[in-house]
């Protein structure tokens, strides 16, 4: 129970929770372009209208916005080790590069948050995940 992995399933559990989860499907075709082998590869699931992307090593990487409704996405980065977030803007729907900003591999492993700018699943002011009630 001392492991920090164990500390930090916490966050994956207020991550899934905090958007719609009957609607939410694996879907690969988020990621543009050519999505990386091994630690390389980028692991895509969406709603109607909110994606989450892990990406493990912090390869930059390409994310086709407009596989969610709206014509205007809010977009964050998690770090799965504290649960802290950082909101990175509003984007069209369209296909837009993302780089971690951490270094290539190690502990550099970050979950990309997409969503529709209509909908208020986080708050743009929101600096970390917190517990769903």
């Amino acid at each position: 129970m001392k492991d920090p992995g164990y500390n930090q399933m916490k966050y994956l559990k207020w991550l899934i929770l905090a958007f719609p989860f009957e609607e939410r499907i694996a879907d690969q075709s988020v990621i543009a372009g050519q999505n990386g082998e091994r630690y390389d590869r980028n692991i895509a699931t969406r709603g109607n209208d909110y994606l989450l992307v892990y990406n493990y090593s912090g390869k930059p990487m390409q994310l086709d916005l407009s596989k969610i409704s709206g014509t205007k996405k809010n977009v964050w980065v998690m770090n799965p080790s504290d649960g802290t977030l950082k909101y990175l803007g509003e984007f069209d729907s369209k296909v837009t590069e993302f780089a971690n900003d951490g270094a290539y591999l190690r502990g550099s492993d970050r979950v990309f948050i997409a969503v529709d700018a209509q909908k208020n699943y986080l708050e743009k002011t929101a600096t970390a995940l917190t517990p769903r009630e």
